[in-house]
């Protein structure tokens, strides 16, 4: 009996519910043949309409199915040399959350200048937004912001 297989790149994250809860792990993106950077395979993983996914906790070496709707935002380090992201539209913001939590950081789209607004990036189809505090990136889930406020 022979075993199919996809390919996929481990991807190290840390993951945010609400109240506080991280947890830190890793994903499996998929392989493309083209090369792409880090930030493509894993704009286009959350954008997918799948809502579970595997997440390899790595305190437990376990395995655990989350549900995308259910998490605040996922981190991963902006150092990473491998990440290359380009954008067309940066604007520094604060995210307020539903349950009272607040990131700071610099909004991070792929923007025409005819939509480079804070309210039309926000408003983009996307479920996610990439925002930069530090040398780390969130990826926060939109359904889980209360407000937004430019700084």
């Amino acid at each position: 009996m022979s075993v199919f297989t996809v390919p996929k790149d481990k991807q190290e994250i840390s993951v945010h519910f609400e109240q506080g809860v991280t947890s830190g792990g890793m994903i499996f993106l998929e392989r493309y043949p083209e090369e792409r950077s880090i930030h493509s395979k894993l704009s286009a993983f959350l954008e997918e309409p799948t809502s579970f996914f595997p997440f390899l906790v790595t305190e437990k070496n376990t395995t655990e199915l989350l549900n995308k709707k259910q998490i605040r935002a996922i981190e991963i380090d902006y150092a990473d040399k491998y990440l290359e992201i380009s954008f067309m539209h940066i604007e520094d913001m604060t995210v307020f959350f539903k349950d009272g939590s607040v990131i700071s950081g610099t909004i991070l789209t792929d923007a025409p200048a005819a939509l480079s607004r804070l309210s039309d990036c926000l408003n983009f189809p996307d479920k996610f937004i990439t925002v930069k505090t530090g040398d780390r990136l969130f990826y926060i889930n939109k359904e889980m912001i209360l407000k937004v406020v430019s700084r």
